[in-house]
């Protein structure tokens, strides 16, 4: 072999061998980049867990609050109708004779009637 022949062939090897370097660190890299993926991902499922907890006391609250607005439909229906009930007693006083004034009139009636 000629001298550039062997010259050509280490450069050819000093290239291989560089670009092999290359390739390792980048495989070391992308490692690296796999491993911090999986820590999202972890994260993620965390996260994912603690919003399904989220949903699930979520529904318990919607569903005493539906009951609540049930008990406060209850309620109020009840008070119109003690309102409604008030009113009449309210009314049918106007219309009745306080005793203190009824004792008066039979003794007026009593005056009357001699």
């Amino acid at each position: 072999m000629k001298k550039g022949d062997m010259k050509k062939e280490t450069d050819t090897e000093l290239l291989a061998r560089l670009m092999a370097e290359g390739f390792g660190e980048m495989n070391t890299r992308f490692d690296g980049i796999d491993n911090r993926l999986d820590g999202m991902d972890d994260r993620f499922d965390g996260i994912d867990g603690r919003l399904d907890g989220i949903d699930g006391r979520l529904d318990g609250i919607d569903g005493r609050l539906l009951s609540l607005e049930k008990i406060q439909s209850q309620t109020l229906s009840r008070l119109e109708s003690i309102e409604k009930k008030q009113m009449g007693t309210l009314a049918s006083l106007d219309e009745t004779v306080q005793r203190s004034e009824f004792i008066q009139l039979v003794q007026r009636v009593e005056v009357l009637e001699k």
